[in-house]
């Protein structure tokens, strides 16, 4: 199929969103700027043996990554939940949504437990926040 025109998918209307409940009731966290999926990485176990005649390797277990986000610091329910799960270090789903100008978003679902929250304030600017969370488990794509 010859190209045409780009498929991007437009970032304006991106949205991490944090559950609590089974199933999960998922409430916004506020004002993010950048939002950064880490990427998978996926182990190598190395089972190279004796009669081998160069190093081999099968897959191990994949590490999801993180992700990290940024914003504005609004004292929010969202980023309040954020900042106590990192407090106390717990894990809870989170759900990414992109493309919400499509007709069918991308929604990429996971668990995961922040493992930090920054908030930074500058002279003549606005308080911002930063936060990783680790995913731990599957990461869901759909559709």
């Amino acid at each position: 199929m010859p190209y045409t025109t780009s498929q991007a998918i437009r970032s304006q209307g991106a949205v991490l969103a944090h559950g609590a409940g089974s199933p999960p009731v998922y409430t916004e966290i506020e004002e993010l700027t950048d939002i950064q999926l880490t990427g998978i990485a996926v182990q190598s176990v190395d089972v190279t043996n004796l009669s081998s005649s160069s190093k081999e390797f099968i897959a191990g277990l994949n590490d999801n990554g993180s992700i990290q986000v940024s914003g504005n610091y609004t004292h929010g329910v969202g980023q309040k939940v954020l900042w106590a799960d990192a407090s106390a270090g717990i894990a809870a789903p989170y759900k990414l949504t992109l493309g919400s100008h499509l007709m069918t978003p991308i929604v990429i679902t996971f668990s995961g437990f922040p493992t930090k929250f920054d908030l930074s304030t500058k002279v003549d600017g606005k308080v911002e926040f930063s936060s990783a969370i680790k995913i731990t488990g599957d990461i869901v794509i759909t559709p």
